[in-house]
Order: structure tokens, then C-alpha cells, then sequence
């Protein structure tokens, strides 16, 4: 679930002993690899996809038992399947601030209407009863003009502070210079004084 940049040395197992004491014949020095049950991933946060780290707080405040394990200790078997997601229930990131045309765009969509869903997944975030983009606006908008009701999406338990600082980057260079002003006064008007921070990462 996570790869915390600390060594198994440093990383507790029990309050007696550190994952190193309990798996003594790895280096002492190897990264710690954080694993969680994946029934208890699936109780807690049913829509997680994987290849996002569930933070370690998140884990926590969910009641989660998670285990310290050295990095190499570990070996990947299958990875996480996206989930299926009704486009009703999707809402663009409150700084989206770009519209799309059918004319520009009619062989992707057609594309997509013949897939029954885009071939990359967004990746979404969900935010109460809803899920809310951090990347794959025109891939969500694509499929609303294909007539597809629900596809799959990657989803990412992530904090709002995150979810923006993932959205500039990938969002920000490809916009107009009227989408970017946009869509830099509502990163203020949402974080305040953190907005610096944040857009320093585009």
C-alpha cells in the first residue's frame, strides 16, 4: 500500500521490535514495504485500484492492520483491476477550465463508442457520494458523447491538497492562457495561501 522512504531498521513492527529484528536475514538497511490485507483494503476502501499509495494516515484513521515488510521480501502476483463507474456519478476537477468540440474530436469519440469505454482508464478520486477527476477529462467527456453510461476508472484515496497538485502538472502546461488564468484563481480561491506551492509543481 506504501513505501514509506524509510529503512526496515527504522520502521516498527511491534513496539519492542523493528521489521528488521523480525526478518533477520535481509539487510537491515533495505527500504520498508507497508502491505495491507486485501480484504481489509476492500472493506475500507472499495473503490482503490492500486498503483497509488494509500497514505499511511488514510491506513490508519480507517482502523486498517497493516505490516512492515522488507521490499524484496514481497513479489508482485496481479495487480488491481479498475472499477466501474457510471459517468453520472463523475465530476470534473474544480479547475478544469477547458471545453472540448465534437468537430475537433469526432474520430476519438467514435473510437470510444466502438470500445464501449477509452481504452486508458481516468484516474479518479472519490470525494462524498461522488468521484471527481484528476486526470482524464476529455477521456470522461469523449464518453459522454459516445453514449456510454458507466466505464472503468483507476481511483486514488487522496486528499484534496494531493489531487491538485497531481491536476497542475498534467493540466496546466496544455492550457490557453485565458484556461490557465482560470483555472490559477480558483487554486487560490480553494487553498489560499498554499496555491504558490501547489501550481510550483507545474
Amino acid at each position: 500500500m506504501n513505501t514509506p522512504e524509510l529503512s526496515i531498521d527504522e520502521w516498527d513492527a511491534t513496539t519492542e521490535k523493528t521489521v528488521a529484528d523480525k526478518n533477520p536475514s535481509y539487510d537491515r538497511d533495505e527500504q520498508v514495504v507497508v502491505a495491507v490485507p486485501k480484504r481489509a483494503v476492500q472493506g475500507a476502501f472499495p473503490y482503490y485500484t492500486g498503483g497509488v499509495p494509500l497514505h499511511l494516515s488514510r491506513i490508519n484513521d480507517a482502523g486498517v492492520n497493516h505490516i512492515g515488510f522488507p521490499t524484496s521480501r514481497l513479489e508482485p502476483i496481479r495487480h488491481l483491476n479498475p472499477v466501474l463507474i457510471p459517468l453520472r456519478e463523475i465530476s470534473p476537477s474544480p479547475f478544469h477550465s477547458r471545453s472540448f468540440s465534437i468537430d475537433e474530436n469526432r474520430e476519438f469519440v467514435e473510437t470510444i463508442r466502438k470500445q464501449g469505454g477509452p481504452s486508458k482508464p481516468p484516474l479518479v478520486r472519490p470525494v462524498h457520494d461522488r468521484f471527481e477527476i484528476i486526470n482524464g477529462h476529455k477521456r470522461v467527456w469523449a464518453s459522454h458523447a459516445a453514449g456510454v453510461d458507466a466505464i472503468p476508472c483507476r481511483c486514488a484515496y487522496v486528499d484534496a491538497r494531493t489531487a491538485a497538485e497531481w491536476w497542475v502538472p498534467k493540466h496546466i502546461p496544455q492550457y490557453t492562457e485565458e484556461q490557465r488564468e482560470a483555472a490559477v484563481e480558483r487554486i487560490h480561491d480553494v487553498f489560499g495561501d498554499d496555491a504558490t506551492e501547489i501550481l510550483k509543481h507545474h
